[in-house]
């Protein structure tokens, strides 16, 4: 999962948050654009969270989890790269759980992502 350090810093208004179990602040995801005329998705940055799950970014205001993605790192280096000195990057989401139980560590996809970072 991919987050900034500080949410604030691209928010213009101190909102009430409410606990979620969903994204959190700061965290950082891509809406696919509905525009025909456009296949460029957005990338925003979580600035408000509700308890129903939705929540608003900085750049296309109220949504719900069901109308996003978590960005990956190759999508904020292309679409909006100015959030890449800001970004927090969570190894975590690389970890797994296969039918027996073992937890499995993505190598391949997070070294994937990683070399977007370096081209």
């Amino acid at each position: 999962m991919l987050r900034v350090k500080d949410h604030n810093k691209y928010r213009l208004f101190d909102y009430e948050n409410e606990p979620s179990n969903t994204y959190q602040l700061g965290d950082v995801l891509l809406k696919k654009n509905e525009d025909e005329d456009s296949d460029r998705p957005e990338i925003g940055v979580v600035i408000q969270t509700f308890s129903d799950g939705d929540f608003r970014t900085d750049m296309w205001g109220m949504s719900s989890y069901s109308e996003v993605l978590r960005a990956k790192l190759s999508d904020v280096k292309e679409f909006r790269p100015d959030l890449l000195s800001d970004l927090i990057i969570n190894i975590g989401v690389y970890f797994t759980t296969d039918d027996n139980g073992e937890v499995i560590f993505d190598v391949e996809e997070m070294e994937n992502e990683l070399i977007h970072l370096t081209m």
